[in-house]
């Protein structure tokens, strides 16, 4: 969800909001507790705006040099390409700005981050505890079942 920092009320995002760039605050809310985190976000403006939120510090509309060119290594992971706004996921790969709920783990260089996506929101945290990797996949006798730990 996405407030508005003066009024702590849920600030709509389906027209231009450039007014209030540095104001906006990106929650993600699980069974009624909501935590602030980071993320990036679309405007409704005609010409869309693109707008990265902090955990920690002030948001605001992204620059060109905000983005990054393309997704060529892992430290891409978790930003926006400059010429398309779509969001690198590491190794090569990029989403288009979401429309509808998805979510994504990924590697950003420095740790595993989880990427939750709803319409023009997408919102970035960090893991930690204890993931599990399970890989299914078969061949022609037999299916073969590996599992991953990792501790983070």
């Amino acid at each position: 969800m996405v407030f508005h920092a003066d009024t702590m009320k849920e600030q709509p995002i389906n027209s231009d909001i450039s007014a209030h760039d540095t104001k906006l605050l990106l929650y993600e809310c699980v069974d009624g507790s909501c935590t602030r985190t980071g993320g990036f976000i679309k405007d409704g403006a005609g010409t869309p705006n693109y707008y990265e939120l902090k955990a920690d510090d002030a948001s605001k509309i992204l620059t060109t040099s905000d983005y990054v060119a393309d997704c060529s290594t892992a430290n891409t992971a978790g930003k926006l390409v400059t010429s398309t706004n779509k969001l690198c996921i590491g190794g090569f790969k990029e989403k288009t700005y979401p429309t509808d709920a998805k979510i994504y783990i990924i590697w950003d260089g420095s740790g595993f981050k989880f990427v939750r996506t709803a319409a023009k929101i997408i919102s970035i945290s960090s893991l930690s505890g204890n993931l599990i990797f399970f890989l299914i996949f078969s061949t022609q006798y037999f299916i073969v079942f590996i599992l991953f730990f990792f501790y983070i």
